[in-house]
């Protein structure tokens, strides 16, 4: 919800839509491995950071295996009214 309103106040009252949510959470979740790989980051120990990284995001928490493929949790939304609401999340099986 924060994500929304700081985006809303940002952009002319404008909607995020999915995409925009996932730019963010690419942005931020590099900046999370440059910063656990160190002062002198390099190519090679960023993708290292990645593998297998737990990250926090808006739009839900995920883990990258060691290939780099997520494994994320889901928000369902629901439209009442024509417009879309907050349902649930759905966290993914262990």
């Amino acid at each position: 919800q924060d994500f929304i309103k700081s985006y809303k106040k940002a952009n002319k009252n404008a909607d995020p839509n999915t995409f925009t949510a996932l730019g963010y959470d690419s942005v931020y979740m590099m900046k999370q491995a440059i910063e656990k790989a160190g002062k002198n980051a390099t190519r090679e120990s960023v993708r290292n950071a990645i593998s297998g990284m737990s990250f926090e995001g808006v739009t839900g928490n995920f883990t990258l295996d060691k290939k780099g493929s997520p494994k994320k949790s889901v928000i369902v939304l629901e439209l009442k009214d024509g417009k879309p609401e907050y349902k649930t999340t759905i966290q993914p099986s262990k």
